[in-house]
């Protein structure tokens, strides 16, 4: 083992597209995320950035950078120990625009920083002061070392250890080794048949046709020839219409999730003009059999190919019903 590392091991395939996706447009942050915690009431700012750098030393994958280049295949590096990337600001210190409040002025300057992959861990942290009573943490991570899943794991621990250092001057340490830690995740999925699984999916997506959206207006700003942008759209559905989806959920007996790709399917099908809707399904990835999993930090999550034929003939409700068997 190199020195100051705890472990090294490849990528799983999902990191490595990440990542590649990561290179190939290195101004980009779709893959990092920005979690805005507000903190009420007093508090002990060395305590709490105490309370970070133990959940950090708890959860080997908070720990980890990636080195790829003249390397046959990227590796992820565990180091022994990490020095947060920890600044704390005042907001009042900031000359803001008219329209900018202290925590945007913040949140567009991480945005604009990129985030480091090889030579630390990506992820730091933010700590505004706003008020004697009131603070603002903005926690940036990139997705390669935890999913969504992972964050409210990493909140509580940090919780939990802050609130304990409050009653007692030495808490009680965990060490990493009680965890379970994303190596053994790495480990028992390398040892998967994915011969097996291939061909599993390509029977199944035999003679599935991919799916192709054609709107029928052009964006103004979208040049001929030019290469299709992302961008990312958030909608609130609003408290009549999501209790509207709970009803209609409880009725048929079925989840809001089915009920949404349902929905989904049919715009997607509508647009495209065929019969049927293939798109990506986002599943947490921790229904493998290791025990822990549920409670661990990283990036299990993963898309798989739904595809959902659309019967005109067919009752609402037994369509939706249908697309939950398929979930």
């Amino acid at each position: 083992m190199f020195d100051g590392l705890d472990n090294a091991y490849p990528l799983t395939p999902l990191q490595q597209g990440m990542l590649y996706e990561g290179l190939k447009s290195p101004g980009s942050n779709v893959y990092i995320a920005y979690i805005v915690i507000d903190i009420t009431g007093e508090l002990d700012r060395a305590l709490l950035k105490n309370a970070w750098q133990h959940a950090i030393q708890q959860h080997e994958t908070l720990r980890t950078r990636f080195l790829w280049e003249g390397l046959e295949e990227p590796l992820q590096l565990v180091n022994s120990s990490v020095v947060l990337d920890w600044v704390e600001c005042d907001s009042s210190q900031v000359s803001l625009s008219s329209t900018e409040s202290p925590l945007e002025y913040w949140l567009n300057h991480e945005y604009s920083r990129p985030l480091p992959l090889t030579d630390t861990p990506p992820i730091r942290f933010r700590l505004l002061h706003v008020s004697d009573k009131k603070s603002t943490l903005i926690w940036t991570v990139h997705h390669l070392l935890a999913d969504d899943w992972s964050i409210p794991l990493v909140l509580q621990s940090v919780a939990d250890h802050y609130h304990r250092s409050l009653t007692s001057p030495e808490p009680a340490e965990l060490s990493a080794g009680h965890q379970f830690q994303f190596v053994s995740y790495v480990n028992w999925l390398s040892g998967e048949d994915q011969a097996r699984h291939r061909q599993w999916w390509e029977r199944k997506l035999e003679d599935v046709k991919p799916t192709s959206i054609k709107p029928d207006y052009t964006s103004p700003d979208l040049d001929a020839g030019s290469e299709p942008r992302h961008q990312r759209h958030v909608a609130q559905l609003g408290e009549n219409l999501s209790l509207s989806l709970l009803g209609i959920s409880r009725t048929l007996g079925v989840t809001q999730s089915s009920v949404l790709h349902a929905a989904w399917a049919l715009v997607i099908a509508h647009f495209s003009g065929h019969g049927a809707a293939l798109f990506g399904t986002s599943v947490s990835g921790r229904t493998c059999p290791l025990s822990g999993i549920d409670n661990a930090v990283g990036l299990f999550l993963n898309t798989l190919p739904t595809h959902i034929h659309i019967d005109a003939n067919q009752r609402l409700d037994d369509f939706i019903k249908s697309v939950q068997r398929q979930l």
